[in-house]
């Protein structure tokens, strides 16, 4: 059962042939940074959703469509959370709600429909990205880009590492479920009493994994500061230079939109 699961949750990569995925790795980090950069241009509706709408589709067609469908609920609660926090945040002439301090214009509800949005599509970039970029190409690929090499190694292995926490858990949940133990019943205090019997196992296992990389890549001489080649030979070709030309194209027109105030509107 923890295999299945283990498979189940190990990477959100999926090998296909699509134009994203055969792009170089310094490329994929660099649109990945783009289009979140893109979306910061934008808090109106209209142009939110209309990106939200095309990062969904290049999730579908990407092979990710199955992970964002799992991850609906969580992502959709999130973006139903940041929507309500920035409605009863911003003040609006056109008042459509209120009930004591707490007032929700027109203005506001929109506003925060855009964000909600937005940080959607934050959620379906990460999504595209991991999903058409393999973790020792991200490792790759930041390292041609200059970033320090241990920072690479721990966010490529913290992508890594995620997943495989995610399948310990639900493992460790199901044993202690078919040992009795019932998280659903019960007050908030008493489901949180009962949550210890997954967190110990989980932070344990956790610990002695980490101790045990730690030697691990000690013995491999990790900490050897010298300069290392990698099993794959990355070139950038003409279609690398296509991708990011019109990607630093589409993000120099979002930011002259936004100097023109098209498809952004102030925060009062």
């Amino acid at each position: 059962m923890a295999d299945s699961l283990s498979q189940r949750y190990t990477g959100l990569f999926r090998d296909r042939s699509t134009v994203l995925h055969r792009l170089d790795p310094r490329v994929k980090i660099l649109l990945f940074v783009a289009a979140l950069a893109t979306l910061q241009c934008f808090n109106r509706v209209a142009f939110v959703a209309t990106l939200f709408a095309v990062l969904v589709l290049t999730t579908v067609a990407v092979g990710a469509g199955l992970v964002l469908l799992r991850a609906g609920p969580v992502i959709t609660i999130a973006m139903l959370i940041s929507a309500t926090t920035w409605a009863v945040h911003l003040a609006g002439p056109t008042v459509l709600w209120s009930l004591g301090p707490i007032v929700v214009s027109a203005e506001s509800l929109s506003f925060g429909a855009a964000l909600g949005l937005r940080l959607g599509a934050m959620f379906a970039v990460g999504l595209v990205f991991l999903t058409v970029t393999r973790l020792d190409d991200i490792h790759a690929g930041l390292v041609l880009l200059r970033v320090p090499r241990r920072l690479a190694f721990i966010f490529s292995l913290s992508l890594a590492f995620l997943p495989m926490y995610v399948a310990v858990a639900l493992s460790i949940l199901e044993a202690q479920t078919v040992r009795g133990l019932d998280l659903r019943s019960g007050s908030l205090y008493r489901r949180v009493q009962k949550g210890v019997g997954i967190a110990v196992p989980l932070f344990l296992h956790v610990a002695r994994q980490t101790h045990l990389r730690a030697i691990a890549l000690e013995s491999r001489g990790f900490a050897v500061d010298q300069p290392r080649s990698t099993y794959r030979e990355y070139r950038m070709t003409l279609q690398d230079g296509i991708a990011l030309l019109g990607a630093a194209l589409l993000l120099i027109m979002c930011i002259a939109l936004r100097v023109a105030g098209v498809g952004y509107a102030p925060v009062n």
